[in-house]
């Protein structure tokens, strides 16, 4: 995980939610939460910022809605895949996360099958359906690839 400081937090998430391939509606809510986030760290003196960080300005948080929670808990978990450098792809408003060392392997493969092999569009769904499953039950057993 790279070692950021406040200022460098809302510089990197931006960089990378652009990298993502978001709407700009979607960039948007992402960026405010991460605004959020960097204000909670200044008033807690926190710096810089680790993983148990999320958590605990989640946790801080009153929620009044499910999608609001969800919205954050998203925001939060995209930043930290992006500073842990983990796979991604974005298709038709929905951002599949492949966590651990597999992701940059699965991003490849569906790239692969996408444009090379031209499979169907029901055929990637159910790949990266799959392998996001794979790859969230790889990171939580430890398996790795060499």
């Amino acid at each position: 995980m790279k070692n950021l400081n406040n200022n460098e937090i809302l510089v990197f998430a931006e960089q990378e939610f652009k990298s993502f391939g978001l709407s700009e509606s979607r960039k948007k809510v992402l960026m405010s939460v991460i605004g959020r986030l960097v204000n909670y760290m200044k008033e807690k003196g926190i710096n810089p910022y680790s993983q148990c960080v999320g958590e605990l300005f989640l946790k801080s948080i009153p929620f009044s809605s499910i999608n609001r929670e969800n919205n954050y808990r998203r925001a939060i978990d995209l930043f930290e895949y992006a500073l842990n450098g983990e796979g991604y792809v974005h298709k038709k408003r929905k951002v599949y996360l492949y966590p651990g060392n597999l992701g940059q392997y699965v991003k490849d493969f569906l790239h692969h099958s996408e444009c090379e092999r031209r499979v169907s569009a029901a055929t990637l769904r159910s790949y990266r359906f799959g392998l996001s499953n794979l790859c969230a039950f790889s990171e939580l057993h430890g398996i790795t690839v060499k």
